[in-house]
């Protein structure tokens, strides 16, 4: 997918987080990300969104780090109804700077991408889906997910998963391999003592787990059971990847 793309995807998806959480009550608790508020939710989201603005809007290709994302949460507003009207504010100046960004430009980014640019499209459009899909279920929702923007979901989060978590090995080596029943694509994830690897040949792996590719998307952000999907062989290793490896959110 392209920049064009993942900024349509970043703002059809905001728009569904806020949606949703202008529907319940503040204190409303969000079962995908235990401790958390649907309040919570959205100011995680919005403080994001406004460091993922800072990082667009300087092209300067130094780390940045957390700054922005905690000032943006020291400015949060503390009454609901002005917190959900913030985060509106905030996904639409991120769209609207991605916009305008040079689909080429760089600017600080903390995963390889054909630019700052498209890497702040691409993450924030995942990082809106997901939290729109906490949001959908947290007031009783089916989440929404197109099967290209979650195939690419599931390129974008193996390479993120695999650089937070260096160190994940496995002695005797496994292997898992994410199958999409709606698309010719899968994802082979291969652990050994020397580490851990991912890729997208379809090989014979220790457990195979098939089933719709937004299904898949979703399964592996800890955003949904195994429910209905077919799962074959040594099951506790899908267990262990969701534990270690993928994060609980984002």
């Amino acid at each position: 997918m392209d920049v064009n793309e993942h900024i349509a995807q970043l703002r059809e998806h905001g728009i569904r987080l806020a949606e949703a959480a202008r529907a319940a009550a503040p204190a409303t608790a969000v079962p995908t990300c235990p401790g958390w508020s649907l309040a919570d939710l959205v100011r995680h989201t919005g403080a994001v969104h406004r460091w993922a603005s800072d990082a667009v809007g300087t092209p300067d290709p130094t780390p940045r780090g957390d700054r922005a994302y905690d000032e943006a949460l020291e400015t949060a507003p503390t009454t609901y109804p002005q917190l959900v009207e913030w985060y509106v504010e905030a996904h639409a100046k991120l769209v609207a700077t991605l916009t305008a960004a040079d689909p080429d430009g760089d600017c600080w980014h903390f995963l390889p991408a054909p630019s700052g640019t498209a890497f702040w499209a691409r993450r924030q459009a995942h990082e809106a889906a997901i939290h729109a899909t906490d949001a959908d279920l947290a007031v009783g929702l089916e989440p929404l997910i197109d099967p290209a923007f979650a195939a690419d979901g599931l390129d974008e989060l193996m390479l993120f998963a695999i650089r937070r978590r260096r160190g994940l090995t496995a002695d005797p080596p496994w292997r898992l391999l994410l199958q999409a029943s709606d698309a010719m694509a899968c994802w082979l994830v291969a652990a050994s003592p020397d580490g851990c690897e991912v890729g997208r040949e379809p090989r014979q792996a220790d457990c195979v787990v098939e089933g719709p590719v937004a299904d898949l998307y979703l399964l592996a952000w800890n955003r949904r059971s195994r429910a209905g999907l077919r799962v074959r062989g040594d099951e506790s290793l899908l267990d262990l990847w969701r534990a270690s490896v993928t994060v609980t959110w984002s």
